[in-house]
Formats: structure tokens, C-alpha cells, sequence
């Protein structure tokens, strides 16, 4: 799984922005699952 931080606006929206990728992603290009790892 990929780390993601939840990133929180004061107008309420979220994004979550990669942390790090993982091996998978690396190989295939493509994403897997989120693992959020900091608020």
C-alpha cells in the first residue's frame, strides 16, 4: 500500500497527498489502496 497524509482546508475539503509509493506502484504504474499515515 501506498502512505497518503490527509491534508485538511479550513473551508472542510480534504486531499490526501502521497507520502511515499510503493514497490507495486513502482513496477505497474498503477495505484493500490491508500494507507493514510498522518492527519
Amino acid at each position: 500500500m501506498c502512505d497518503y497524509t490527509q491534508v485538511h482546508y479550513k473551508c472542510s475539503h480534504l486531499r490526501y497527498t502521497v507520502r511515499a509509493w510503493c514497490t507495486k506502484y513502482q513496477e505497474t504504474q498503477r495505484r493500490c489502496q491508500p494507507n493514510v499515515v498522518a492527519v
